[in-house]
């Protein structure tokens, strides 16, 4: 009942949506209220007189109404106590209008207050319980009134009345205002789906695209782009599995997020990151890249990344995004080149023969380019193990196996023509 149906959490997290989403409404349904009374005082002025109690009821809501439809749009639509106040202000308003059109016509059945039973839940979204105690005031308060002032066979009609559409209106409140609470909430959701990544809890392409030219124009002097590749996640997710894989995205995206900021870091693939830096130098990059790359160090992990630099203003805006992407790509082949002739090497030093010193150095250097870069193990990233890697023992080879039979096959026949 308190939250609308909801678990607690999902209620807090949309609540300022539905008080944002009341203001919005709050000066449309004020103005129209303030012309109908405005409507009806001319009215009552020209047929019962300026004397009348009706017309200095409709002057002065009329006044109430055309104030807080003012105050609602100087306030602008904010989730503050000031919308909320003058939500307040206004509800009790329509209220006690309808009341008081009750009490200057005691010969006559009441009509207004009905009416304002069932629309107030209808135009303001409420929990539950706010409908309920805001509907059972309005009827207990009127019940009063009207057994004070009309006479029997009004009172009781006017105490159905309200009793009926007293209920009517609590239930029709419960009904829609929880279904507009879900409705608030599942439209949250779907922007979070939309604006943020769901492994990596940071900023995805689609918000990027949305909001990148918003985000570029906030720059003054100059943006700088880093763009960063992980290495390694193809192979991380083949050799330990998909598990392993995320935990290297997420450490990535955390220690990248860490040093640029979140707001300005974004998932742009499956292994790649963006990062914008407005009116910074390049020197205080640097260090966070050195940063970066210290921690990600400490889990075996390691990213290409890509830096450019653009005067604010440059078009097309995401230039620098561009540039620095196409630098990444040379930097990330220039690793896996790297790595590549490492492996080499070390699969050469174990085909020389040589001693065990000799390939267990060889080893290292090949598993230094590839396990620091590409978060493998080292025997992996090496291709042998240990300081088995110079003496040809327990050899992890990156050769294909038809190649090293072919060869073995090869030999075999050179020793028996020889013989």
């Amino acid at each position: 009942m308190v939250y609308g149906g909801m678990e607690k959490g999902e209620f807090l997290s949309v609540h300022e949506d539905i008080v944002r989403e009341n203001g919005a409404i709050l000066p449309y349904a004020a103005l129209i209220a303030t012309v109908l009374l405005a409507a009806s005082m001319v009215m009552s002025f020209f047929y019962a007189g300026a004397h009348d109690p009706d017309t200095w009821t409709y002057l002065a809501f009329t006044l109430v109404s055309a104030v807080v439809a003012i105050l609602s749009k100087v306030c602008g639509n904010r989730a503050d106590w000031r919308s909320k106040a003058l939500i307040f202000i206004f509800i009790l308003g329509v209220y006690f209008f309808a009341i008081m059109t009750t009490f200057f016509n005691a010969d006559s059945q009441a009509t207004s207050i009905m009416v304002a039973f069932v629309l107030i839940v209808q135009i303001f979204t409420m929990t539950p319980g706010q409908s309920i105690l805001i509907t059972v005031a309005g009827v207990v308060i009127f019940d009063l009134i009207s057994f004070n002032i009309k006479v029997p066979r009004y009172f009781l009609t006017d105490l159905w009345n309200s009793l009926f559409f007293g209920t009517i209106a609590i239930i029709m409140g419960i009904y829609s205002n929880c279904r507009r609470y879900q409705a608030a909430y599942d439209a949250r959701e779907r922007k979070y789906l939309s604006d943020y990544d769901l492994l990596t809890r940071i900023h995805s392409r689609n918000f990027y695209e949305r909001n990148g030219e918003e985000i570029f124009s906030g720059a003054r002097h100059n943006i700088i782009c880093v763009y960063g590749d992980v290495n390694g996640l193809h192979e991380m997710n083949n050799r330990r599995g998909h598990l392993a894989g995320d935990e290297m995205l997420q450490t990535v995206a955390d220690a990248i997020a860490g040093a640029f900021g979140k707001d300005l870091t974004f998932r742009f693939g499956g292994d790649e990151f963006v990062s914008l830096a407005l009116d910074s130098s390049m020197a205080d990059v640097e260090e966070n890249l050195e940063k970066i790359r210290h921690d990600l160090n400490a889990f075996g992990y390691h990213v290409s990344f890509g830096i450019a630099e653009e005067a604010a203003g440059t078009e097309p805006y995401d230039l620098v995004v561009l540039q620095a992407e196409k630098r990444m790509r040379k930097s990330k082949a220039d690793f896996y080149a790297a790595a590549a002739r490492a492996a080499a090497e070390n699969e050469g030093a174990g085909d020389a023969g040589l001693t065990d010193a000799a390939g267990s150095a060889a080893g290292a250097a090949g598993a230094d380019a590839l396990a620091n870069g590409a978060g493998l193990s080292s025997a992996t990233a090496a291709g042998v193990s240990g300081a088995d890697a110079g003496s040809g023992k327990n050899v992890i080879r990156t050769t294909p196996r038809i190649v090293r039979k072919n060869y073995t096959l090869h030999k075999d026949s050179e020793k028996r023509r020889e013989r």
